[in-house]
């Protein structure tokens, strides 16, 4: 550890707020809020030819950059450091030692106090900076930045340093002198050289930066990769760096051009200055970013997003179906499970849905697994039906799957006739016969999917570029799961009409939508004697299918007695943990430390009504259903 000069100490041990702390004599200086302990900083990094302290500050001003800064009531909680390294005009180590000298200096400053750090340079500064990020992940560690802010860094390098270069050459060659000296000068001032348009060192560093920092850096770089907040700050009146090499890899979101010179745009005099507040406005942004697992997360999530610009796209989608939610005479083969009616219509490009030229496909699934498989086919099948056994519990989801495995041991013929008793396919008006039966080869082991071919009528115009599909058929869902999800792995485009009917009395009916991007509307319920409705419409692009997770959703529990998929667990007690007033919908924590409790407003008992809020002690009739912990009722203690 590097000890304080002794100048620098003042007599209570400690450095006063006014006070420059030096923690490496002319290589890092700056100021800690001695009132407070902060784990974030801000790290100044000079360019070329700069100064430690001089570069951030005019002449004539009292307070620099860094003193305004450091002095911001609205920024108490960033302490303030500079980072010097030797940069002359005629004499200058390489910025790959720059670099090495910030990480030994970045080092020492979190020794003692582990730092998030707000780098913040100006011109080559900036390259000093990103050449330290991507030494730092290249070795496997992770730097602890929090941000970077670019003031004037040709991160493609200048064109004018080139051009001189190129002047000197030639005049050179006529003068021996000269020569002489342009050998000189490139011995001793390797930075220049580096900074040239097109220079090795710029090539290797964009490539670097691109693969470990842009954008969360890519995939094949595994943990050696970070999400970083940059901003670039340009100068309008800059001679020395252009703005497209200032802006580099960013675009207008990270991008703020202002109109100073080179030198002039890290010198703001005051706080209201525009120089300034692009530094305060970007710090504020590092104060509040999410952590790196959360960005990794959004960025996963926005892949599969993007993903889906190569897909299937739908316009104009109807869908509805009604659960009976109650046993029928008519499945008494499938014990445990209800009917349920569907109608799905969409217009979609033809090419995109036929297989060999002539066919389409539908399917039914049993599980996640078989339905990634369906789904997986090329082309995609128009419509799947799954039946989800995964969200019940191990010993309904083991009753129900033998009642499935007898029906997947008939003839395909058979067995689609019980799963799906009526179906109609239509193309553009035009019914589509059945064809043959696909099952999934498992040998001795139980089939998981289905998959039926449709074949378009001989006299359907194949040069068509759009269809109107339509899809209404008859199947079977589980009657013991109290959980519909409505999804599309593919883009739907313009007007979307959804509509989930489930019949029966219900204690509760809960709506859920999850859209990319977000619906400026929400689902809306209906309900009437013995009925439930979910619908929900949206104008515009839906991209649904994130992480397996629906457009639209209903968790329900029916008062169906005991033995029908839910079972009473008795009486408990707890805490209200969360409560949305808008959905009506709140989670109970309770005493005996078991797993978490979800209610809604309406089993709150009558003549008992209260105002749930957070931390109110509660008690509650707790029923277990479809693998999920409800409360029946709901009493104030």
């Amino acid at each position: 550890m590097v000890q304080l000069p002794e100048a620098a100490k003042p007599a209570d041990g400690g450095p006063k707020p006014d006070e420059e702390l030096v923690v490496i004599q002319n290589v890092l200086i700056g100021r800690q809020h001695r009132e407070r302990t902060n784990d974030k900083c801000v790290l100044f990094v000079h360019g070329l030819t700069g100064e430690i302290s001089g570069t951030w500050k005019e002449s004539s001003s009292t307070d620099g950059f860094m003193e305004l800064l450091f002095h911001d009531p609205e920024l108490q909680d960033f302490d303030v450091f500079a980072f010097g390294y030797r940069s002359q005009f005629f004499r200058g180590a390489s910025i790959n030692n720059a670099a090495i000298q910030l990480a030994n200096a970045i080092q020492e400053l979190v020794q003692n106090r582990p730092y998030q750090i707000v780098l913040l340079a100006h011109s080559m500064g900036g390259l000093v900076c990103m050449r330290y990020i991507v030494d730092q992940l290249a070795r496997g560690r992770i730097p602890p930045a929090i941000g970077l802010i670019l003031y004037a860094t040709p991160t493609t390098g200048s064109d004018l340093l080139k051009a001189a270069m190129l002047v000197g050459s030639v005049v050179g060659m006529k003068i021996p002198l000269v020569r002489w000296l342009l050998s000189l000068f490139s011995k001793t001032q390797r930075q220049i050289e580096e900074l040239k348009t097109g220079s090795e060192f710029l090539t290797n560093l964009h490539a670097e930066w691109a693969f470990r920092v842009v954008n969360g850096g890519h995939e094949s770089a595994r943990s050696d990769r970070m999400w970083l907040p940059v901003r670039v700050v340009t100068a309008e009146d800059d001679l020395f760096v252009t703005e497209a090499s200032a802006k580099g890899l960013y675009g207008a979101i990270d991008w703020l051009p202002l109109s100073y010179g080179h030198v002039a745009l890290v010198k703001p005099v005051d706080r209201n200055n525009d120089r300034y507040v692009a530094a305060k406005s970007f710090l504020r942004i590092c104060r509040d970013a999410p952590n790196r697992e959360i960005l990794d997360r959004i960025w996963q999530a926005s892949n599969q997003v993007w993903s889906s610009r190569n897909t299937r796209v739908s316009n104009s989608l109807r869908f509805s179906t009604v659960i009976e939610n109650k046993k029928l005479p008519e499945i008494a083969n499938l014990a445990g499970f209800t009917s349920c009616r569907t109608f799905c219509q969409y217009e979609v490009i033809l090419e995109d849905i036929v297989a060999d030229g002539n066919a389409i496909e539908i399917g039914i699934t049993i599980s996640d697994e078989g339905s990634r498989h369906v789904w997986s086919r090329n082309p995609k099948p128009v419509y799947v039906h799954q039946i989800g056994l995964e969200f019940l519990p191990k010993n309904e989801r083991e009753e129900l799957q033998s009642s499935l495995n007898k029906v997947l041991v008939m003839k395909a013929e058979d067995a689609w006739s019980l799963f799906f008793p009526k179906m109609s396919i239509t193309m553009d008006k035009q019914p589509l016969s059945e064809d043959n039966i696909l099952y999934q080869d498992l040998g001795l082991q139980y089939s998981n999917w289905l998959v039926r071919r449709f074949l378009m009528p001989a006299s359907f115009d194949r040069k068509k570029f759009k269809v109107d599909l339509k899809v209404e058929y008859d199947s079977i869902v589980p009657l013991a799961l109290a959980h519909f999800v409505f999804s599309a792995p593919w883009i739907i485009n313009s007007v979307a009409d959804l509509r989930i009917v489930v019949l029966g009395d219900f204690e509760y009916f809960v709506p859920m939508w999850r859209l990319i991007p977000q619906a400026p509307s929400s689902p809306r319920t209906v309900s009437s004697a013995g009925r439930q409705e979910l619908v929900f419409s949206h104008d515009g692009i839906i991209a649904s299918w994130i992480n397996r997770r629906g457009a639209l959703e209903t968790t329900y529990n029916s008062l169906r007695s005991k033995g029908d998929g839910s079972q009473m667990n008795g009486y408990g007690t707890g805490t209200i943990l969360q409560f949305n007033q808008a959905l009506g919908v709140g989670v109970i924590r309770p005493d005996d430390g078991s797993a978490q409790v979800f209610f809604t407003s309406t089993v709150i008992e009558r003549g008992l009504a209260f105002e749930p809020t957070i931390g109110q002690l509660v008690d509650f009739d707790l029923v277990e259903f479809a693998g999920i912990r409800f409360a029946s009722s709901v009493r104030k203690r």
